[in-house]
C-alpha cells in the first residue's frame, strides 16, 4: 500500500493542466493499493471553500 497525500487529489477535483494525467495514473492503480488521510478531506473542503480557482462540480 502506497500513501498518496492531498496534492496528487487535488487536480482530480481542480481544473489544473495536469487533471487528466492524474486521472489516467489514477484509474491504472490496482484497487486497494493507494490510501490517503483521513484529513485529505477536509483539506480538499477547507481549500474549496476559500479556493479562487475554479472547482470541477
Amino acid at each position: 500500500m502506497r500513501y498518496r497525500d492531498v496534492s496528487l487529489l487535488a487536480p482530480l477535483f481542480l481544473k489544473e493542466a495536469l487533471s487528466r494525467k492524474v486521472e489516467a495514473w489514477v484509474v491504472r492503480q490496482t484497487p486497494g493499493d493507494l490510501c490517503v488521510s483521513h484529513w485529505t478531506q477536509q483539506v480538499l473542503q477547507s481549500d474549496r471553500a476559500g479556493s479562487p480557482h475554479g472547482w470541477s462540480d
